[in-house]
This record gives structure tokens, sequence and C-alpha cells, in this order.
């Protein structure tokens, strides 16, 4: 079968595609450490602050954000599996391995971050991610009409879906700088971000 799950990394400010990735893995779980590695070799740097779908949430990827101290927000998912925690009946406790983060018995990560996204400000922080992502994915998709890959191959689809991208980001820029111009704010664009993806 020819079938390719395509990941988009989206710059939060301007909403340009910053990362791109292309899998034949219908696992999103595998996908959130390396697209961060690949933005820190593009950018020199982590993101600050990182939004994810439930399709990202592991025990693995909250460890790989804390360590990278990253501020992440990642959908645990429906919340039923916090019920059915396995608890000590003598005592009533939480009985999770010791987190490799926290050093620490109790609340692994994902329990953590089912707390962090109940919080007003988690709330608020995670509605960003709709917009944000989901945005580019309807643009490339409705208006840009890349709804198939053209090609064959994993290596061609990979060039292909670099290059739809690429396409995106330059009308992203293009729009962004008519704006800023009538405006009257100049811009300074580097090379390396123009090149990202």
């Amino acid at each position: 079968m020819q079938a390719y799950n395509l990941q988009g990394a989206v710059d939060g400010k301007h909403g340009f595609m910053i990362g791109v990735t292309i899998t034949q893995d219908g696992n999103d779980q595998y996908q959130l450490q390396p697209m961060l590695r690949k933005i820190k070799k593009l950018f020199h740097h982590s993101p600050t602050h990182f939004y994810a779908d439930a399709g990202y949430c592991s025990e693995e990827n909250l460890t790989y954000l804390a360590r990278e101290q990253i501020n992440g927000y990642v959908s645990t998912g429906r919340s039923e599996w916090m019920n059915h925690r396995k608890t000590n009946t003598n005592t009533n406790t939480i009985t999770t391995q010791e987190n490799s983060i926290t050093h620490r018995f109790g609340m692994n990560l994902r329990e953590e971050m089912n707390i962090k996204l109940k919080t007003i400000e988690g709330l608020k922080a995670y509605r960003k991610r709709s917009g944000m992502s989901e945005g580019p994915f309807g643009v490339l998709k409705q208006t840009l009409g890349f709804t198939q890959f053209s090609l064959r191959g994993l290596a061609n689809v990979q060039m292909e879906g670099t290059l739809r991208v690429f396409g995106f980001n330059l009308r992203k820029l293009h729009r962004l700088l008519l704006r800023e111009r009538d405006q009257g704010i100049d811009w300074i664009i580097s090379s390396q971000f123009l090149c990202s993806g």
C-alpha cells in the first residue's frame, strides 16, 4: 500500500511550517522526538513551548519534553484512564514506578499533564494548538489542493512533501510581507528560516 504520514511543526507566531517529516508509520507517538530534534538542528535551540494532540502522548515523550525543558501541552486523550489507576488496596496510594525525571513515586508525567491541561492556564494554552496546527494543513489540502501525493516511493514522497510545504511557506511569507508593507514595518528575513523544512 502506498500510504504516507506527513508530520508538520508550525511556528506559533507567524504560522510557518518549520519542520516536516514524512513516514510510513501510522502511529504519531514515535514522531514527536525526531521532529523536535530536527527543529533543534535547524534553529540551534529547542522551542520554549510545544503543543500536541493525544496521538503524541506517551510517558517517554513527556519525559523527553521535561528533559529538554520544553513547556509542553500534550493532550492525554480521554481522562477515564485516571479512574483506572492501580492502587494499593492497603494504603490507597498510587503504585506507579519511579519517574526518571522527578525521581519520586506517585503521579507519572501523563497524570501530571492531565492535571496541567485542566488548569485555566493549561486550557488557554492548549486552545492555541488547533488554530496553529490545523490551519496550515487545511490550507495545504483545501486551498492548494494537496490531498494526495503524485509520486511513489518514500524518498520521492519526502521531496514532494517538502516542496509543497516550502510553497505553503512562500505563500505565507508573501502575504505577511504585503501586510507588513501596508503597515509600514520593515522585515529582515534570514535565509535559514526560508530554507527550513
